[in-house]
């Protein structure tokens, strides 16, 4: 059976808060056009959509891949911090394809910080999907 999390786009994906989007019009983004976001290069692509994501519930190694997502953030939109933004990574920092998968296949966005306090949505839906540890998922954006 095909795990599909879906979720509503909020807005139009083309639209952005000043310089950062919110976290579905930033996922939405990433899956579909990933060639426009950061690390950025030529034939980007992300998996979630087409191929699918993997749960990863290891705590300790969802920290290292967000910490990493971080400092990508910082490398391009340097230091932040003193302001209401966040650092949003997708593929989620609660999958095997995060950001320390080495292959690049991941995309950061500054959001506004309050909206980046989903993963708690996130890890409901997973509980209402029982997606477990090393399960494929999928991830859809439904206007």
């Amino acid at each position: 059976m095909r795990q599909l999390l879906e979720t509503a786009l909020e807005g139009d994906s083309s639209s952005t808060h000043g310089s950062w989007a919110s976290p579905t019009t930033a996922t939405a983004k990433s899956t579909k056009r990933p060639e426009r976001t950061f690390p950025s290069f030529v034939a980007k692509s992300v998996p979630g959509e087409k191929e699918p994501l993997h749960r990863l519930v290891d705590t300790e190694k969802n920290e290292k891949q967000r910490a990493n997502s971080i400092k990508e953030c910082k490398k391009i939109w340097g230091d932040y911090s003193g302001t209401r933004l966040q650092c949003d990574e997708y593929a989620f920092a609660s999958t095997h394809e995060g950001s320390l998968k080495g292959n690049n296949r991941f995309s950061v966005r500054l959001i506004e910080g309050t909206d980046n306090e989903a993963g708690g949505r996130l890890n409901s839906m997973y509980t209402a999907n029982r997606i477990l540890d090393g399960d494929p998922f999928y991830v859809k954006i439904t206007p």
